[in-house]
Formats: structure tokens, sequence, C-alpha cells
């Protein structure tokens, strides 16, 4: 019989990945998941029993601290980084802080949903994410995706941006956290079968309104009126 994880239980593992980035000797706080992401949960109390059960199954490193959620350890097995990569290259979502969840309702594709993301509740499981696609939550594809000379131009785009935001010192720390939280939203909207232009758009233009990104040397509304056309 297949394990069964709940929504909360994959996107903690696939928010450990992202900000250990493959370290997995790299011991996190779960406040460094929480303060960046969006869980669509009023407080941090369900990170206990998530990284409970998760450790119990051998995907993370099972820590007992005291303190608050925000204070318990995340660390990723390499069974963990496994699965979460495999969430990852199935496009499955998690959502900068800033990106609004609607409740008992699927996100928005406009607001950021890209590729899939499980709807709330106790009963989310995903058994295996190679048999889970877009279309099963959405009810219908994305009408407009990115192709050709426009894709080549936003993985470009995406590769110089990289560069900047982790070598400029225009950007604060906490700008370019988020800057880079929302570069790689897009990045995995690009890398996707057929590449959402609304969503990507709405991306980028959260990314052209962080402060300081005006002054890069990139040109967030330049790739904005690309993709646009």
């Amino acid at each position: 019989m297949a394990l069964e994880f709940t929504r909360l239980e994959n996107e903690l593992l696939v928010a450990a990945l992202e900000v250990c980035e493959g370290d997995l000797e790299r011991r996190l706080e779960a406040r460094a998941l929480t303060s960046r992401y969006n869980f669509d949960q009023p407080s941090s109390d369900w990170v206990f029993e998530a990284a409970r059960n998760l450790g119990a199954l051998g995907l993370l490193v099972p820590y007992t601290r005291d303190g608050d959620a925000d204070d318990q350890f995340i660390q990723l097995t390499k069974s963990g980084a496994t699965r979460a990569a495999k969430l990852r290259n199935a496009n499955f979502l998690i959502f900068p802080k800033q990106v609004k969840r609607t409740h008992d309702a699927l996100p928005d594709p406009v607001e950021g949903a890209i590729g899939y993301a499980l709807p709330a509740g106790p009963s989310d499981t995903i058994k295996d994410p190679e048999a889970v696609h877009s279309v099963s939550w959405t009810g219908r594809p994305d009408p407009i995706v990115i192709e050709g000379e426009k894709l080549e131009a936003l993985k470009t785009f995406i590769a110089k941006a990289d560069i900047e935001f982790q070598t400029l010192g225009v950007l604060s720390n906490r700008d370019r956290a988020q800057a880079m939280a929302i570069l790689a939203a897009i990045r995995y909207a690009a890398e996707a079968p057929d590449p959402p232009a609304t969503a990507i758009k709405e991306l980028l233009q959260v990314l052209n309104n962080i402060s300081g990104i005006g002054s890069l040397l990139i040109s967030v509304v330049a790739m904005i009126a690309v993709i646009g056309k």
C-alpha cells in the first residue's frame, strides 16, 4: 500500500529542499520556512505534527526541541530530499509568503498557482507525484503558453537575474530573499511542459514591485512586455 502524505507534509519537504539548497548537512529552524512561504495556516503549530510524521518515515532527521513550532529543527534525509525533488520536478508548488491563497478552494493561477497545488484540508494526499497533472485540479489547461523565442528569452532572463540577485549590492537581504523566492517560482513555471504565460507574467509583476529591482541591469518590465506580445 502506497504511503499518503498531507499537503502540508509535502510542502514542508519541498520548502526545506529549496531553503537548504540541497545541502543535507544543513539543519534549519522551521521559521526559515514559515517566514518565506505561505502554508495557508493561521499559526505554525502544524509543524509539530508534520515534522514528527516525516521523521517517523525517515524523511526528516528526528529532533525534539523545546520552544514553539518555529523553533523546531527541520533537516532532510536523503530519502526526504529524493521525495522533495520528485514533487518539485512534477511542478508541485509552494507559494511565496506574499502570494494570496484562498481558503477551502484552489488558488487562482493568476496569483501564482503554477503546475499543480492541492486544496486545503485534512484529506489532501498525494500518492505519486508523477501521476498528478494540472488538468486534474484546474479542469482545463492554461490557454496561453510561452514557447519558442519567448521561452528562450525568459530562460536567459532567469539565469541573468539569478546572478544579479546574488551578487549585486543594491538589494537588502530581505528583498534579495523575496526576489529569489519569486524567481524560483518563475523558473519552475518556465520548466513546465506548457509554461503558463498568465501566471508567469503575474509573478514577474510581483518581482518588479520589490524595492531595488528597478536599479538592476536586467529589465523586468522589458521581460513582461516580451511575454505580453
